[in-house]
């Protein structure tokens, strides 16, 4: 069973222990700081207004896989890098961080460890580790799986809709907030553009950025695996209710 640790209560006598631990930032927020030169890999700063924290990634599919969850409707919050465990396997302590962790609109909680394929998974060692890190979170009440990069990027559709979304992750809503929730509490389902042209049929491109930021919080859903075009038909939903609580949120 994990104890939660703050990232700087750690006391030298635990450095043995055989009860698995878990580091959170004291700061919140990413508990791996992707500053200087000495990294193997690209090393990037992704902000998204969505979320409180920034979002470091490493490597070259921790960033697709920032921005799949960001743009993702039915993902609501998620966190890159977000603890570090150490835990025992085979008799002695190893540690290991996450890459990504992020809460589904249904609640559940899915911990990932991203690779550029399923071949870099393939050190018995490495399994090894990743059976251990697996039985522990399920302990947990958390899901977790490796998460390779084609499956991180999906389909054509989904890669080209992504990338029109998160373009206007920073669009202005609280104009349309309003005109938005009368809508929603009249009815469930429409077409994008029928939305669009609801908010402000008079500046289409403000209220089409306000729609792709909308499917960034969840508030509007879409099947992100076809292409968005006007008559493509867009659920509307309440505010998440999903209680986000974990120790570094």
């Amino acid at each position: 069973m994990a104890r939660l640790v703050r990232s700087e209560d750690l006391r030298p006598q635990e450095r043995g222990s055989p009860i698995a631990t878990m580091y959170v930032s004291s700061r919140g927020g990413a508990i791996r700081r992707l500053i200087g030169s000495a990294h193997r890999h690209v090393i990037a700063m992704r902000r998204d207004p969505q979320m409180k924290y920034g979002q470091p990634t490493e490597g070259i599919a921790e960033g697709p896989a920032a921005l799949r969850c960001a743009t993702d409707p039915d993902i609501p919050f998620y966190q890159t890098q977000p603890f570090r465990l150490v835990l025992p396997v085979g008799g002695k302590l190893e540690s290991w961080t996450a890459d990504i962790i992020y809460v589904l609109w249904d609640g559940s909680v899915w911990v990932r460890e991203i690779k550029r394929s399923i071949a870099d998974l393939a050190d018995p060692a490495y399994e090894a580790k990743l059976e251990a890190v697996c039985w522990l979170l399920s302990g947990l009440g958390w899901n977790f799986a490796p998460w390779t990069l084609d499956k991180i990027l999906g389909s054509v559709e989904r890669q080209v809709n992504a990338a029109a979304i998160y373009v206007d992750r920073a669009a202005t809503l609280d104009d349309l907030m309003a005109r938005f929730e009368g809508i929603a509490g009249e009815t469930e389902s429409m077409t994008f553009g029928e939305l669009v042209r609801a908010l402000d049929d008079r500046n289409t491109n403000h209220a089409r950025a306000a729609v792709h930021r909308l499917i960034m919080r969840g508030r509007v859903w879409t099947d992100l695996d076809r292409l968005l075009e006007d008559w493509s038909e867009v659920r509307l939903r309440p505010a998440c209710g999903v209680a986000l609580d974990l120790p570094f949120a």
